[in-house]
């Protein structure tokens, strides 16, 4: 919840100009706000845990969607899976490595 109204708090601010940066932060700055509050809400209703098993890799999602329909939580999930991984494959390679050694 903090993190949504972080995030909320970030966006709004870069949408009423407020937030005094140069164009290419600011593009920069919406998509990684409007993903970090994507990414806060979903977490809210479901929760991802990686298993591993021998060779295989299952990831396991429990949370409050059981107590939504098949069909709403299968988009919930898909949404929350495009969240997660695209942040990994749209970041050139230069980009991860430098972000992997400050970490």
């Amino acid at each position: 919840l903090i993190g949504a109204v972080v995030n909320l708090a970030v966006l709004l601010f870069l949408l009423n100009g407020r937030l005094r940066t140069k164009s290419t932060y600011r593009i920069a700055m919406l998509v990684s706000t409007t993903h970090s509050l994507g990414m806060s809400l979903l977490s809210g209703v479901t929760t991802l845990s990686h298993l591993f098993h021998g060779q295989n890799v299952m990831l396991v999602f429990f949370g409050l969607l059981t107590l939504l329909p098949p069909e709403v939580s299968d988009v919930i999930l898909v949404i929350l899976m495009i969240f997660v991984f695209a942040m990994w494959e749209l970041t050139p390679a230069s980009c991860l490595l430098q972000y992997l050694t400050l970490c």
